[in-house]
């Protein structure tokens, strides 16, 4: 073996070229995982909010604009609205049947509006319209929903999405189907029915 002169020699050659650790290591100014993970996490700042739902948090939604958090609880039937600037609840959305999902559909015309729908487990699809002086109030309220639609009879919403103009929302149950609704809102009483029903269980042998 070289004498560990000569070992030292070539580190310290390395050294001057940028190089640690050894032969093929990348230069000491690339980024490692770690270094790259750093950086990414330092672009995001954590905000302390607070919002006492009173049980397990079982489903959230996040307004398109920041402004609203939604959140459903375990087994309840009450779908809890609340202001991402004070932390207060606004709103109360009764559901029929416990709720496994909920979002938040893209507001369009920026009016300041917002559209919660809430997906339960007696696979009722519910639509909450919020008017823009109920989220900018100070005193909380209870709302029905202006549309209620049965997802698939004997199944549960377990799991939602929606596009992001808001007019096409694809519902998830236990049994293995998923369904597309088309949602239109022009003006009059918002309306939603099935446009594709699909299932996710393979055919093929």
């Amino acid at each position: 073996m070289p004498p560990i002169h000569k070992w030292e020699a070539a580190r310290k050659a390395m050294k001057k070229r940028g190089l640690k650790g050894g032969v093929g290591v990348a230069p000491a100014s690339a980024s490692t995982p770690t270094e790259s993970f750093k950086r990414l996490h330092n672009k995001f700042s954590v905000e302390k909010l607070v919002c006492s739902v009173g049980d397990t948090v079982t489903s959230i939604a996040l307004s398109a604009s920041g402004d609203l958090i939604a959140a459903g609880c375990s087994g309840s039937t009450v779908a809890k609205v609340f202001s991402v600037g004070t932390g207060q609840l606004i709103l109360s959305c009764s559901t029929k049947g416990a709720i496994n999902a909920m979002l938040f559909l893209q507001d369009e015309d920026q009016t300041g509006t917002a559209t919660l729908v809430t997906g339960t487990a007696s696979g009722a699809i519910q639509v909450f319209p919020i008017a823009a002086s109920q989220i900018q109030s100070q005193v909380s309220g209870v709302k029905a929903p202006v549309v209620t639609l049965p997802f698939r009879p004997g199944d549960s919403v377990l799991c939602m999405a929606a596009s992001n103009d808001g007019r096409h929302i694809v519902v998830g149950g236990r049994m293995g189907v998923v369904v597309k609704y088309q949602y239109d809102d022009d003006g009059g009483v918002p309306q939603a029915h099935p446009t594709m029903t699909m299932s996710v269980f393979s055919t093929q042998s």
